[in-house]
């Protein structure tokens, strides 16, 4: 039985979130008043899911601008995904980055050091003229 979708609509500050068996994604500006409560469904999501995960699952994390806050989510999300590596299956996430950023490529080369997931980094301009599209 899969788990059901989570779709958070972004706005100016939030970014868009979508969640489903085996793909994830996190995009847009997350400039929060609160990251506990904005990522309170998304982890309690990603809790269910690991408890019965696909083979791969993709992470996308394509952020114009984020907030200290946002690290320290990001570090239980990626807490949660590493599990699912403990059950013989990939996650690997695409960490998109502005190549003028150099201050959010160090972030995710910090990640990648730290977490057992398969970190992809890619330089993506956020005018939209180089736009990837990650198939989950």
């Amino acid at each position: 039985m899969s788990i059901k979708p989570l779709k958070i609509e972004g706005t100016e500050f939030t970014p868009y979130i979508y969640l489903k068996s085996g793909c994830m994604q996190i995009e847009g500006r997350a400039i929060l008043e609160d990251s506990i409560d904005f990522f309170s469904p998304i982890l309690k999501w990603t809790e269910e899911y690991i408890k019965n995960p696909e083979d791969k699952t993709v992470l996308k994390i394509n952020l114009q601008v984020y907030d200290s806050s946002v690290n320290r989510r990001f570090i239980e999300l990626f807490n949660l995904l590493e599990k699912i590596t403990t059950q013989n299956k990939k996650v690997y996430v695409y960490w998109f980055y502005d190549p003028d950023d150099s201050i959010s490529l160090q972030k995710g080369y910090e990640f990648a050091s730290v977490y057992n997931l398969d970190f992809r980094f890619i330089p993506q301009r956020f005018d939209n003229t180089n736009d990837y599209d990650i198939k989950c």
